[in-house]
């Protein structure tokens, strides 16, 4: 399956990346390969520190500079707000009346063809310490977007997800490092053992004849479990973060 084959690709990756800069430098050139062309890495380390990566054109830097940066962007909003994915000009938020503080920084994403793409919030768990990815499929029209964009969302999220986590691992700041870890709910034996097969690729009914002997209720359970303690929202996302945390081998 692609999904599968990119994620464990892309942590093989990561692992070979000691700094937060390779890392960024290996996730945008992932991005890449789903259509993102441009992208931005922004997270608060309290009230005047914060880590950041773009690959946005210097010019267009400036220009949201001009028009307000952080301030006045919509979505910067949405993710100091919310915990869930913003898709660029959905029909569904389109329909929502954006401030008037916000239509400069429209209107100069508008101007530089970014209109597409993605917000996804990152909420650490620790106060103050908060962010997000902003992916663009820059240049590119509706149409292509929702064809050949649009399909990826999730595998970009789970991608974005495991980028972040080692970002933290690797940033040198000691509470962003622990944030990984210190707000999880510890796994059980049990949800560990079932983590170990899936990873290996050993289906449910593998893991409950083979290996647990136990039934594939249960070992949903388990899985079931395991997503809400990582706060993972796919099996994809679960695997790979328990890779990133090293919860598993």
């Amino acid at each position: 399956m692609l999904q599968d084959r990119v994620i464990v690709d892309f942590i093989i990756q990561l692992q070979s990346c000691t700094t937060a800069q390779q890392s960024y430098c290996r996730y945008a050139e992932t991005l890449g390969g789903f259509g993102i062309n441009e992208s931005i890495y922004a997270i608060l380390l309290g009230d005047s520190d914060y880590i950041a990566f773009s690959d946005y054109r210097q010019n267009f830097l400036e220009a949201y500079e001009d028009a307000g940066g952080a301030e006045a962007d919509a979505t910067v909003f949405w993710s100091q707000q919310r915990n869930t994915p913003l898709v660029w000009n959905d029909p569904i938020n389109k329909r929502m009346e954006l401030p008037e503080k916000f239509h400069k920084v429209e209107q100069i994403s508008a101007d530089f063809d970014i209109q597409y793409g993605f917000t996804l919030p990152i909420h650490t768990g620790v106060e103050g310490f908060w962010g997000s990815c902003g992916l663009s499929a820059s240049g590119i029209k509706k149409q292509a977007f929702l064809q050949d964009v649009l399909p990826f969302k999730d595998l970009l999220i789970a991608i974005s997800t495991i980028f972040d986590m080692h970002v933290r691992q690797v940033s040198g700041n000691h509470i962003l490092e622990q944030s990984t870890v210190s707000t999880l709910e510890a796994l059980t034996p049990m949800e560990i053992e079932t983590l170990k097969w899936l990873a290996e690729g050993y289906s449910i009914k593998q893991i409950s004849d083979e290996k647990l002997h136990r039934s594939i209720d249960s070992v949903n359970i388990y899985i079931r479990n395991a997503k809400k303690k990582l706060n993972a929202r796919t099996r994809d996302q679960l695997i790979a973060k328990a890779l990133i945390l090293r919860l598993i081998p």
